[in-house]
């Protein structure tokens, strides 16, 4: 699915390409006299949400019409990469959008949030916001003038919720060293791979019989059973991994 801009004339369309035939099965007017569609999301329903300069559209691609629209910000005009949209970790669509000129080098940006039972706008920051990108956590950030923001609402933002170990084998030799690797799971449903400032800690019931090199590798150290596992704390709280139990065997 793909915006175009009629910037000579014209309105915007959202086209269907297959990537399989290489052909555009379809194409469009989401919003009659919108000369550009700028921005387009899978939404918080499963159907493709997108902006056509300032206008909200709802496209339902089994259908394949438009089911909702309305032009939510009209002074909205084309600039590249406008507006920008995400769904938010509460199931609504926040968004940036420049919305033109006021004066000489001065312009209105805004931060906003779309309500995805209702539709219903709500602006968040009213100038500046340009740019939007969200973290696994559920942090929003933006561009204010040449500074980088960041939003972050506490019915937003997640917490860590449970880490899930594995190795690549639990039957092993003294000296043996197998790979281990670990998923780091958060509130409703989210993964990451982002620790940074994470208090982690490498567990061993029996640190002389193996125990985890932080780089990468459980190593077999002496024969007999051990329980591995890993703890991480990062934002306050603090949750431990599932338990891997390795034994070790001869050669003696």
């Amino acid at each position: 699915f793909m915006g175009t801009g009629a910037m000579t004339g014209g309105e915007g369309k959202l086209a269907i390409y297959d990537t399989a035939s290489g052909r555009v099965e379809l194409e469009q007017v989401p919003v009659p006299g919108k000369k550009a569609v700028t921005s387009l999301i899978w939404g918080p329903d499963g159907n493709v949400w997108g902006m056509a300069l300032g206008a909200l559209f709802i496209y339902d691609p089994e259908r394949r019409e438009v089911i909702y629209s309305n032009d939510l910000f009209p002074a909205a005009d084309y600039t590249h990469s406008n507006p920008r949209l995400t769904v938010g970790t509460d199931g609504n669509v926040y968004g940036t959008i420049f919305t033109g000129y006021v004066a000489d080098r001065t312009y209105t940006s805004k931060l906003f949030k779309i309500d995805a039972a209702s539709k219903a706008l709500s602006i968040l920051l009213e100038s500046n916001a340009e740019k939007l990108a969200q973290d696994d956590f559920g942090n929003l950030y933006f561009k204010y003038g040449s500074e980088l923001m960041k939003y972050s609402d506490p019915n937003l933002v997640v917490q860590l919720d449970k880490v899930q170990l594995e190795a690549e084998s639990l039957q092993l030799h003294p000296g043996d060293e197998v790979r281990y690797s670990y998923e780091v799971f958060l509130e409703r449903g989210r993964k990451t791979k982002e620790l940074s400032g994470a208090h982690i800690e490498y567990l061993s019931s029996r640190a002389d019989k193996a125990e985890f090199d932080p780089k990468g590798k459980i190593i077999a150290k002496q024969p007999g059973q051990a329980e591995l596992s890993i703890r991480i704390t990062l934002n306050g709280v603090t949750v431990e991994s599932n338990k891997i139990k390795v034994k070790i065997t001869g050669p003696f």
